[in-house]
C-alpha cells in the first residue's frame, strides 16, 4: 500500500503530514476501515489517519444523553436489524442489551404484522391530517404495504424507473407517496425520485437476506459501537479532503480546515 500525504488545501496556511494511510470520513465505514487495517492487517495506529470534516465521528451514529435524562436516544441510525450481523456480533462482544424493538416505518422493513413488546405504530398523514395506526385496513395504507411488500419480486426491475416512477404506475395516492418518502428518507437519505428502482429492490433482498423479520434497539445507544471502533486511532476532525492526486510516492490530499 502506498504511503499518503495530507497537505494544506492551496491558498490556505499549514503542514505536510506524511502517514501510511489516510482514510477519508470517520462514520462507521471509515471507522471500520481502519480498525481492520490497524487489528487485521497490522498497521500502526499512529501512521493510519482519519479525516472527517465533520465535526464529529461517527456519522449518522449519534447517541444523546441529554435529551431525556436516564436514557439514551439515538439521533442518528437506530436500530439493529437481524442476530446474524457483524454489528450485532460487535455489540455483543461489547456486551450491550439488545431490546426487542418494533418497527413500523416503511424502508425499514415495516410495517410488522405484530406489535413487539406492546410496542404500537401509528402514522401521521400531514395532508389529510390524520392518524392511521400500524394495521389499519384502510384501502390505501393496505396497497401501499402490498406495493412495497412485492418489490423483492422484481427481478430484474426495469433500470430506468425510480421508485417514485413505479408507485405512481402502481397508483398509489399522493398522501401515501409521501408517506413513503419519508420512510425511505431516514432510512436511505434520498427522494424516491431520485432512488432507482432498482436499488430499492436490492435494498429489500438486503433486509431479508438473514431470513429474520427481528429488530433491535441498543439500550447503551448505537454510539458505543463508534466509541469502541475510534478507540487508539488518530482522528483529525474538521479536515475536509478537497484534491485527491497521485504522486510519486503515493498519494497526495490537500486538506481544509473547516
Amino acid at each position: 500500500m502506498a504511503a499518503a500525504a495530507a497537505a494544506p488545501a492551496a491558498g490556505t496556511a499549514g503542514t505536510v503530514e506524511d502517514v501510511g494511510v489516510c482514510v477519508v470520513g470517520a462514520g462507521v465505514s471509515g471507522l471500520s476501515c481502519a480498525r481492520e487495517l490497524v487489528d487485521a492487517l497490522g498497521w500502526p495506529a499512529e501512521d493510519v489517519l482519519l479525516l472527517e470534516a465533520g465535526d464529529v465521528v461517527g456519522g449518522r451514529v449519534r447517541s444523546d444523553e441529554e435529551l431525556c435524562p436516564g436514557d439514551v436516544v439515538d439521533l442518528g441510525a437506530e436500530l439493529v436489524h437481524g442476530t446474524t450481523t457483524s454489528l450485532t456480533r460487535l455489540l455483543g462482544r461489547l456486551g450491550e442489551r439488545l431490546e426487542p424493538l418494533f418497527v413500523w416505518a416503511q424502508g425499514d422493513g415495516g410495517p410488522l404484522e405484530e406489535p413487539v413488546n406492546g410496542g404500537y405504530g401509528l402514522y401521521y398523514i400531514g395532508r389529510e391530517h390524520r392518524l392511521l395506526p400500524y394495521n389499519s385496513s384502510d384501502a390505501e395504507f393496505v396497497h401501499l404495504n402490498s406495493t412495497l411488500s412485492a418489490l423483492s419480486s422484481l427481478s430484474p426491475p426495469p433500470a430506468h424507473l425510480s421508485l417514485l416512477d413505479h408507485l405512481v404506475a402502481s397508483s398509489v395516492p399522493p398522501a401515501l407517496l409521501a408517506l413513503a418518502q419519508a420512510g425511505y428518507a431516514n432510512t436511505l437519505c434520498t427522494e424516491l425520485s431520485q432512488l432507482s428502482l432498482g436499488r430499492a429492490v436490492a435494498w429489500e433482498h438486503a433486509w431479508g437476506e438473514d431470513g429474520e423479520d427481528v429488530d433491535f434497539r441498543v439500550a447503551g445507544g448505537m454510539a458505543s459501537a463508534t466509541r469502541w471502533l475510534q478507540r487508539g486511532l488518530r482522528i483529525r476532525t474538521g479536515a475536509a479532503v478537497r484534491v485527491v492526486r497521485r504522486a510519486a510516492a503515493g498519494v497526495e490530499l490537500e486538506v481544509e480546515d473547516v
